[in-house]
C-alpha cells in the first residue's frame, strides 16, 4: 500500500514518470527488452514496443530497479540473449550472453526488484489466502491471477516459487 497503490496491476509507467524518467516505446529486435539511459538532467527508459504488454511492464520495472539500485551506471541495455551492456569509459559496449540468466548480481537485483514491484509480497499473500491450496504448475486460476497483475504466467510462477508457494 505504498504510494497509495492498494491493488494490482501496479502502474509502473506512472511510477517511472514520478521518478523523472521518460518512457519511450520503440519496436526493436525481439531480443532487446529495454534500456536505461541517464544523462545530465534526463533519464530515459526505452522499452521494446513490439513485446506484449506484460513483457513491457516487466522491462519498465526492471529498468526502474536499475535506476534506483545501481546509480553508478549511466547506460544499461537488457536483452534476453545479451542482457547486459554497459558503456565503459571509452564509450565501448561490454556485453555478456550469460547476463540474461541472472548470473550478474545487478541483473538478479533488478529482476527481484521488478518482481516485487509488479507482484508485491503483501498483495500475493492476500491473494493466496483467498485462493487457498493451489498447484502452481496446473491450477487454471493462475492465469487469472497473472492477468490481474499484468504479468506473464511464467513470471507469476517464479514469484510464487520464490515466496514459497510451491507444492511438494
Amino acid at each position: 500500500t505504498t504510494n497509495r497503490i492498494t491493488e494490482a496491476p501496479v502502474p509502473v509507467d506512472k511510477i517511472s514518470e514520478k521518478l523523472g524518467a521518460t518512457l519511450i516505446y520503440q519496436p526493436s529486435d525481439d531480443d532487446l527488452s529495454g534500456f536505461l539511459l541517464r544523462e545530465k538532467d534526463k533519464i530515459t527508459i526505452g522499452v521494446n514496443g513490439s513485446h506484449p504488454p506484460n513483457r513491457r511492464r516487466f522491462a519498465i520495472s526492471h529498468e526502474i530497479g536499475h535506476l534506483l539500485l545501481h546509480s553508478e551506471e549511466s547506460f544499461h541495455i537488457d536483452r534476453t540473449s545479451e542482457s547486459f551492456a554497459r558503456r565503459s569509459v571509452q564509450g565501448k559496449f561490454e556485453r555478456n550472453k550469460d547476463s540474461s540468466t541472472g548470473s550478474y548480481r545487478i541483473e538478479r537485483e533488478a529482476n527481484l526488484f521488478a518482481a516485487e514491484l509488479l507482484m508485491p509480497t503483501v498483495f500475493i499473500e492476500k491473494d493466496m489466502t483467498k485462493l487457498g491450496r493451489i498447484d502452481v504448475l496446473h491450477d487454471p486460476r493462475l492465469d487469472e491471477l497473472a492477468d490481474a497483475y499484468g504479468v506473464s504466467l511464467q513470471a507469476l510462477t517464479y514469484r510464487l516459487n520464490n515466496l514459497g508457494y510451491t507444492q511438494v
